[in-house]
């Protein structure tokens, strides 16, 4: 539109033809230079779509194994100056798990994020209940960053293959702007542990995953 009226300006002023075309393509040029500046400065500067989910996180603690008198009993040791050397790696029990995610600020910016739900489930044990959402806390360009639910207790389980649950909403944005949601539906979290309390790896099985603007 901008264009035209300019060269319709430029023909009832009747100025030579050729500086009307010149005018008008120089018009549409710059407007439209202008749009794509703007375009790209909202998406440099919008959190959208910048907050990434990166890995599925399990933490955990393991029983002592010098309160555990049947894992001593069990296992040939020999003494190094001070140190008590295990001939064979000692079976450990855990006292608690936790699940949780790692995701990682793509902006040039920092993020504030907000957890504000979770449900997570180790063999049918669930962590207690705590009040949601959390408070914000900021996410660094570049850094990952974990957010993760209670801890659960696991009243010393055996070390062997467990399966999980995990269900995460996070809000994300500019401080005290987080208006976009990042949701984390895992229907199967397989964790991997040796009987010796070494966790091998955690395998995620996606229900789904939906990071969209927030309601």
């Amino acid at each position: 539109m901008s264009a035209s009226i300019t060269g319709l300006s430029g023909y009832y002023q009747n100025s030579p033809l050729m500086w009307i075309c010149l005018a008008t393509a120089g018009t549409f040029m710059m407007i439209t230079i202008t749009l794509l500046a703007s375009t790209a400065y909202k998406q440099f500067h919008d959190p959208a779509n910048k907050l990434l989910y990166n890995a599925t996180i399990f933490n955990f603690d393991l029983d002592s194994i010098s309160h555990n008198r049947k894992a001593r009993r069990a296992n040939p040791i020999r003494q190094q100056g001070n140190a008590t050397i295990y001939l064979r790696p000692p079976e450990r029990t855990l006292l608690r798990g936790q699940l949780g995610i790692q995701v990682v600020n793509s902006a040039n910016f920092p993020i504030s994020i907000i957890l504000e739900a979770a449900e997570t489930e180790i063999e049918g044990n669930t962590p207690p209940r705590h009040k949601y959402p959390r408070p914000a806390v900021t996410a660094l360009p570049g850094i990952p960053i974990t957010v993760c639910d209670l801890p659960i207790p696991l009243n010393g389980r055996r070390c062997d293959t467990l399966q999980g649950k995990l269900y995460m909403t996070i809000r994300y944005g500019l401080p005290g702007k987080e208006n976009y949601k990042l949701e984390i539906r895992a229907r199967r979290v397989d964790i991997m542990l040796s009987p010796n309390g070494f966790l091998s790896g955690v395998n995620t099985s996606w229900e789904d995953a939906i990071d969209a603007a927030a309601d």
